[in-house]
């Protein structure tokens, strides 16, 4: 893991697998929920939720007659708190239980699964990962108490969050001069008028919805998992916001732009960025990202001013309930996004393992890039040792996003139980990650292929490496025609993916 990346709050607590122990760690759940502030009712579901996961732990991962511990650690997260159950037994997974379907009164209260559907319920986001030798471990995530900017009111008819200098400016009441706009970091009392800003570009349909509760912009702030710029006026009004999202695996990347009507044309959404491309290279990052849509040309325009390099896509990674006020008020199908990437520090050389078939593709990109590589020459070997698989699933956009940092010897096994689970929890999408520098993606490649995962790209600047991506959809058909592209490497690449999909 990077060094500059951020280490919000967060704290460890060891118990033995004990029932008696079961109150020691609700206690400790309910004390970092009120330290972290998110409100009553999320508290009690996250309690009710890691009491199930907790008690599933003491009563399935060990032998009857012994004694071990496992860990339960609180983090907070941007808009709320994770709570990850760790241990080194044999794991509860709770897609893995019989889904609870009572047909009377006696069977509601005694069939088993009950426990795991309600704490899969209680929670906003849920997932899984193998740790190796460290075992595994499942993570529930909450988020805070709030009622979102806006409601109550309709959304103005406004340009997409999107916007660039070729928008055409209005010209304020009786011919005035634009105000004059300084760029700078957002102040917490800001925060508000920034949520307004997204939803009147958006409405509710922007895809992160924390950016629609203030208090979660200000915590997200604090604990540096996003960096927010504003253009302000001299009468202090904020004119419009973009951010930095600092991830724990992928690179940083310029997201949540969005600007007021009467601002367009004047320079600020390109200024903004350009602002946090500096902010970046000052902190140190090796790259920035920015997933520009397709519904549109206007962030992919964006991305070319701020010298961002296509590598790849993330064929409908948004619902279609995503919208555009002013170009598209409703899509026809999910949206996809263009992954640009725009290197900061000179890497050293990597060695990486593209799958063969993919190869030459591979080397255009990293080519386009100015990356330094070296491709790995040989044939692939059959993966060896621990897999370590992180799975985060998102219900709200049916999204599941798996990372492989390395592959094992029962890497294809795992990967296949992944995707049931995924597709039991109504997942529609999975997008898949993989360290280009591990030897087994040659090899796993062909395998994932024969399970319907498409190649659409490469991902650098991860925290462990550069990324292959690999995406696998569930009754999601993708309509090239309609994705729109901007650049010629862009578009040659969307054309070599639709010959893998139709084939």
């Amino acid at each position: 893991m990077h060094n500059d990346r951020p280490s919000p709050p967060w704290s460890r607590l060891t118990i033995l697998n004990d029932v008696r122990c079961l109150p020691l760690a609700l206690g400790f759940v309910r004390d970092f929920s009120l330290f972290s502030g998110i409100g009553d009712v999320a508290r009690g579901r996250l309690e009710l939720a890691v009491e199930e996961a907790v008690t599933n732990v003491i009563e399935h991962a060990f032998g009857g007659d012994e004694t071990q511990s496992f860990d339960i650690v609180c983090r907070a997260v941007p808009g709320g708190v994770e709570v990850a159950v760790q241990d080194k037994g044999l794991p509860f997974d709770p897609s893995l239980v019989e889904e609870w379907q009572p047909h009377t009164v006696d069977e509601a209260a005694a069939a088993h699964g009950l426990g795991a559907a309600l704490m899969r319920r209680l929670v906003d986001e849920f997932g899984y990962a193998n740790r190796g030798a460290e075992g595994k471990e499942i993570r529930l995530v909450v988020h805070a108490d709030e009622s979102p900017v806006g409601e109550g009111g309709a959304p103005t008819d406004l340009l997409s969050a999107d916007e660039t200098d070729e928008a055409p400016a209005e010209t304020p009441a009786g011919g005035a001069a634009r105000p004059q706009l300084t760029l700078r970091w957002m102040k917490a009392a800001e925060a508000v008028e920034v949520s307004r800003c997204v939803y009147d570009s958006y409405g509710y349909s922007y895809a992160n919805e924390n950016v629609y509760y203030p208090e979660r912009l200000v915590g997200m702030n604090e604990q540096g998992t996003l960096r927010s710029a504003v253009a302000v006026t001299e009468s202090g009004e904020v004119a419009g916001h973009a951010a930095l999202l600092v991830d724990a695996v992928q690179p940083p990347e310029v997201g949540v732009v969005a600007m007021k009507k009467r601002f367009r044309g004047a320079g600020a959404a390109s200024g903004l960025v350009d602002f946090l491309k500096a902010a970046g290279l000052e902190s140190g990052y090796p790259g920035v990202q920015i997933k520009s849509v397709c519904v549109h040309p206007y962030t992919q325009i964006i991305a070319r001013k701020m010298g961002l390099i296509p590598c790849g896509f993330l064929l409908a990674h948004s619902p279609k309930t995503l919208s555009f006020k002013g170009i598209a008020e409703r899509l026809d199908q999910r949206n996809t996004d263009v992954i640009g990437f725009k290197q900061l520090r000179r890497p050293v050389d990597l060695t990486i393992h593209p799958p063969e078939r993919h190869r030459d593709m591979v080397e255009s990109i990293y080519k386009r890039l100015d990356r330094p590589v070296t491709l790995a020459a040989g044939a692939a070997g059959t993966p060896t040792g621990e897999t370590k698989l992180n799975v985060s699933m998102n219900p709200t956009r049916a999204l599941a996003v798996f990372y492989l940092e390395r592959c094992g010897a029962d890497v294809l096994e795992q990967i296949v139980d992944a995707v049931r689970r995924a597709r039991r929890e109504e997942m529609r999408v999975i997008e898949l990650f993989m360290d280009l520098s591990d030897p087994g993606v040659p090899w796993l490649v062909p395998h994932l292929e024969e399970r319907r995962f498409l190649f659409t790209g490469v991902m650098p600047g991860t925290a462990w490496g550069d990324a292959l991506v690999m995406q696998h959809f569930e009754g999601v058909q993708v309509d090239y025609e309609s994705i729109v592209t901007l650049e010629d490497s862009t578009k040659e690449m969307l054309d070599y993916i639709r010959r893998l999909d139709v084939e």
